[in-house]
């Protein structure tokens, strides 16, 4: 008889099962799990019910949560991404619930690693980040404006920031790693009446112009950033994630031809990844934004051409990204 015969199958549901029990345990609800694990509140549905077309890599990311799988490395942009994001739920646990700090409407968050670089010192790397945070006050990211509020760990090598006072509406969470690791949170300037969105009520409207140039602003940031940190060919590994966008309004407040659009969001969220070289970065990287931006732009059931694209994103050819204002 085939040895393999003998072989005992794997009882998934028992997996699936105890996955659940732990989360429970750990007092995380779906959402929380799914953002830890780097995938979708649907894709959690799917491991959930035990649907077979799952990706097993995804499987593993939402067992890895609740410490399913015995792994002694963390290195990888996922395990970044899930440390930084517990930080942020450990600093928000003990706030008044409702809190506007936990973004309750809904949030952009964003991370990238760069790949090939030149480990900094770390007196380097505190200075390099600072500088590559920009300096148009609207666009900034992984911002040093309060310095009080920056903490640093020679030990782990990692940056921490956060803004629960700050006096723009996106109070945001930040982690920086020397080992090209970057990771943020930030609420939807949409949701708190302030600025162009005054009036607005929370949770109804996204502006897509906002969120657009928010992802070139941290592609350049990245260019930024990885090119003090490297003297040979660097690539980026991008990801970003919006969440809250059932039921919202894509609309625009700043450009007329957007204004009165009621493409409404059918999904509660849209994650988005792209690798380039750090040399693809600047004005003519639209080929590779396209394909981004159309999927975020069917989250709302709505289409965008690419020359119109280029429009929003670019108002002139001469930019290199200080038009993102």
């Amino acid at each position: 008889m085939d040895a393999s015969h003998n072989t005992n199958k794997l009882n998934w549901q028992f997996f699936i099962n105890e996955t659940l029990r732990r989360r429970e345990a750990e007092n995380i609800n779906q959402k929380e799990h799914a953002a830890l694990a780097n995938v979708s509140v649907p894709t959690m549905r799917r491991f959930e019910t035990g649907e077979k077309s799952l990706i097993l890599a995804k499987a593993f990311d939402i067992m890895r949560v609740v410490g399913m799988l015995d792994e002694s490395t963390m290195n990888s942009q996922d395990d970044f991404v899930k440390q930084a994001y517990q930080r942020w739920l450990d600093l928000t646990d003990q706030l008044t619930d409702p809190s506007p700090l936990r973004f309750p409407d809904g949030y952009m968050r964003l991370d990238y690693y760069l790949e090939g670089i030149d480990l900094p010192s770390m007196k380097k790397f505190c200075h390099i980040s600072q500088a590559a945070s920009g300096t148009t006050r609207n666009a900034l990211l992984w911002t040093w404006e309060d310095p009080s509020r920056v903490h640093i760990d020679l030990t782990n090598k990692i940056i921490e920031c956060w803004q629960p006072n700050i006096y723009r509406a996106e109070r945001d969470f930040w982690w920086a790693s020397a080992l090209g690791h970057m990771f943020l949170m930030r609420g939807y300037p949409e949701d708190h009446h302030e600025g162009a969105f005054e009036g607005i009520q929370p949770g109804t409207i996204l502006d897509p112009i906002v969120h657009m140039r928010r992802m070139v602003q941290s592609l350049f940031h990245a260019k930024r950033l990885g090119s003090q940190m490297s003297n040979r060919s660097t690539v980026v590994h991008w990801r970003g994630l919006w969440t809250g966008l059932n039921g919202r309004v894509l609309r625009s407040i700043v450009d007329d031809q957007l204004k009165w659009w009621r493409h409404t969001g059918r999904s509660h969220e849209v994650m988005l990844e792209v690798s380039l070289p750090l040399d693809d970065i600047g004005p003519h990287m639209i080929d590779h934004l396209y394909p981004l931006i159309t999927k975020f732009y069917g989250k709302f059931d709505a289409k965008i051409s690419q020359d119109f694209l280029k429009t929003l994103i670019y108002p002139d050819d001469s930019t290199q990204g200080g038009c993102l204002s």
